[in-house]
């Protein structure tokens, strides 16, 4: 059902900002709709009191960690709208109230009137809520179908505050439709895959535990365990390190895994007591030097960082700041300058990036470890069926789509079927593979529609923010 459309107006200025609001570290594409809203506003504010957003802002706008991080800001040089892009995980009812929060953060502090959200067309009415007299029975209501997955963060600010945000739908209809059927499309036939899938699966384990060399199996063991979030980040990094070096493999143009193995042998040498207590006698020593509202500033931030309403990194840049404009000499502080210098680095780490170059130094070092070709086809043979596993569960990440995309050719169940029969008989192995298997190709072939009508959706959501931009 799609809400009817109507126009709106809005001012923009000369500036343009893109703020993606992530609250899962590696996003991946799992198919709810919907699980997309957009935000967007004027940038001298929505009216009211509001402070409006400056141009000088932009690079500086901060969230409460409570609610989410901001995980990537661009600025435009010509005129374009404010765009501030939150991606969340639907049905999930403490992530919808936080973002509910999200809204009311920007609503609030810099006048953002105007949401456009995937699932829907046009202007959405919420008067079936609104019209309820009794305002508390209203926020029930509408709280327990946010529980139920009826009701997104966005609609329930929209429900509480009507006069404050008005919230447009971003699709069209028909495309929407096409990818919307491919997905239940998928539905009737995932159990069918499943199946397909665990007797490739099953075979291809088998012939791991015979045709790999000792190092390219516990190369594939360790990241099968990371894969499947049973070993944690610092020990997989600290693993690649040791294979590479002990292989003398050269992974140091991964520029930000190398970040990464920096911050961790400097955090093995923070002395992180000494460095809490040198900060409560540097807070200690300011809080004589400021006027009382200074002071209230600071407890404030204080509060703030304690809350994890901000980063550990503004809150030292502030704390030190503030105490070098009082003639505080910080060289008595090392133990507090060196957990400032590792937070600053961390902050430093471009998260999404350190997540595809972990991906590329995995297949560089297993490059260097193969002894036989045979070796290295089962080892892409595995991650293959790894892409193909999220395929079917429309769950790849961009990175993995197109890496997807550039081996479809290779990515054929004939491939996988072959190698198999002809390694197993060479390993004495039974290998009486159902031949229905090889519809995982046509299968293959349909729920990738889901994606390529997923990308036009994505033009479809530019080409609309530009409108109603303009009014």
């Amino acid at each position: 059902m799609y809400a009817s459309r109507s126009k709106h107006t809005i001012v923009y200025k000369a500036m343009a900002l893109w703020i993606a609001m992530a609250f899962l570290f590696n996003t991946a594409w799992a198919y709810d709709l919907p699980n997309k809203t957009i935000l967007t506003g004027s940038s001298m504010g929505g009216g009211g009191s509001s402070p409006g957003l400056l141009k000088s802002d932009i690079a500086s706008i901060k969230l409460p960690l409570s609610l989410g991080y901001i995980k990537e800001t661009h600025i435009a040089d010509t005129n374009k709208p404010i765009v501030i892009y939150i991606q969340d995980a639907h049905c999930n009812y403490s992530c919808q109230k936080s973002i509910e929060s999200i809204v009311g953060y920007f609503n609030q502090k810099y006048g953002v009137d105007l949401a456009t959200v995937e699932g829907g067309a046009g202007k959405y009415d919420y008067s079936i809520f609104t019209s309820l007299p009794d305002i508390q029975l209203r926020t029930e209501i509408a709280d327990y179908f946010v529980r139920e997955g009826r009701v997104t963060g966005v609609d329930l600010f929209a429900i509480e505050n009507p006069d404050k945000l008005r919230v447009l739908g971003l699709e069209e209809p028909e495309l929407y439709d096409k990818n919307l059927d491919v997905y239940r499309q998928s539905l009737t036939f995932k159990e069918k895959v499943d199946k397909y899938l665990n007797v490739l699966r099953h075979y291809i384990e088998n012939l791991k535990s015979r045709m790999f060399s000792d190092k390219t199996k516990d190369l594939d063991e360790k990241k099968a365990a990371y894969d499947n979030n049973k070993n944690h980040l610092k020990d997989y990094v600290l693993y690649l390190k040791k294979v590479s070096l002990d292989n003398e493999i050269d992974i140091n143009s991964y520029t930000n895994v190398a970040k990464l193995l920096t911050l961790i042998e400097e955090e093995d040498k923070i002395n992180f007591k000494r460095a809490e207590k040198e900060r409560e006698i540097l807070l200690d020593i300011l809080t004589k030097k400021l006027s009382k509202a200074e002071i209230a500033t600071l407890v404030q931030r204080s509060i703030e960082f304690k809350k994890k309403d901000i980063s550990g990194v503004d809150f030292y840049e502030y704390l030190f700041r503030k105490s070098k404009s009082c003639g505080i000499d910080l060289s008595n502080y090392p133990h507090l300058l060196t957990y400032k210098e590792y937070l600053d680095k961390y902050d430093n780490v471009e998260k999404d990036v350190f997540f595809e170059e972990i991906f590329d130094a995995e297949h560089h070092i297993a490059d260097n470890l193969f002894k036989a070709d045979d070796e290295r086809v089962l080892y892409y043979l595995s991650d293959d069926l790894s892409v193909l596993d999220k395929l079917f569960s429309v769950s790849l990440t961009r990175r993995l789509y197109d890496y997807y995309q550039n081996r479809e050719g290779e990515i054929q169940t004939k491939k996988f079927v072959k190698f198999i029969r002809d390694k197993a008989g060479w390993y004495k192995m039974p290998a009486n593979i159902n031949p229905e298997v090889r519809n995982l190709d046509s299968y293959k072939s349909k729920v990738g529609k889901f994606y390529q009508y997923s990308f036009e959706r994505d033009e479809v959501f530019i080409k609309n923010i530009d409108k109603y931009s303009k009014g």
